[in-house]
């Protein structure tokens, strides 16, 4: 009897905790973004140091940058097809974050906004999300480029700057759910159209992730 009561009790809890709203920005990246983002959001909230958590930070802002990088290069194509070339040169020998934030602010044009209107979130005007995704880059520079290892207390104080912009990020990035992204295992052309198999890369766990 008791242990039926426990399993009925446990049972109706975790359905209250499925049915209440994700108001933890970090568990609905990672449920709700495309794979890239949800899988560094899972990184994220399982470090167990500040120094790990801070890495896993500093990658998901970076993920981020390339991810709605590459919604603002297809709203450039789309805005000027002749500009196509120009833009996949490119990423013909590799492409840094800071490249990708060229291509973000690129695409405020109103031609891209057209097609693309989610960008206009993503403005380099004060506190618009283009500026925010630039704050973490800076931070990530930083880091990167500081000598010697970090302290602790060097870790803990620079992820402190970090989370507050990186959660208002992952909150006013939702729209990035909407977007399907695919990993492509083979593009044959049958001479009437492109025919394409691939998985699609949505949650921290898709069905093809070991």
């Amino acid at each position: 009897g008791f242990c039926r009561c426990a399993h009925a009790v446990f049972g109706s809890n975790t359905l209250k905790s499925l049915l209440l709203p994700l108001t933890d920005v970090v568990q609905r990246a990672e449920i709700q973004y495309p794979y890239q983002i949800a899988k560094l959001a899972r990184d994220y909230r399982l470090a167990s140091s500040s120094g790990r958590k801070l890495e896993a930070g500093l990658l998901l802002a970076e993920t981020i940058v390339r991810s709605v990088g590459v919604v603002a290069a297809a709203a450039l194509v789309h805005a000027d097809p002749g500009e196509r070339d120009a833009c996949l040169s490119q990423f013909s020998g590799g492409i840094s974050t800071g490249a990708w934030l060229s291509i973000l602010q690129e695409a405020q044009g109103a031609d891209s906004l057209g097609a693309y209107p989610e960008l206009d979130g993503v403005s380099f005007r004060k506190r618009g999300v283009g500026a925010l995704l630039k704050n973490c880059v800076e931070i990530r520079n930083r880091v990167k480029h500081a000598p010697g290892m970090m302290t602790t207390a060097e870790e803990e104080d620079v992820l402190g700057q970090l989370e507050p912009i990186l959660f208002e990020v992952l909150d006013r990035s939702t729209w990035l759910s909407q977007y399907e992204f695919l990993l492509v295992r083979s593009c044959v052309f049958t001479g009437a159209r492109h025919e394409v198999q691939a998985n699609r890369l949505n949650g921290s766990h898709p069905d093809w992730e070991p």
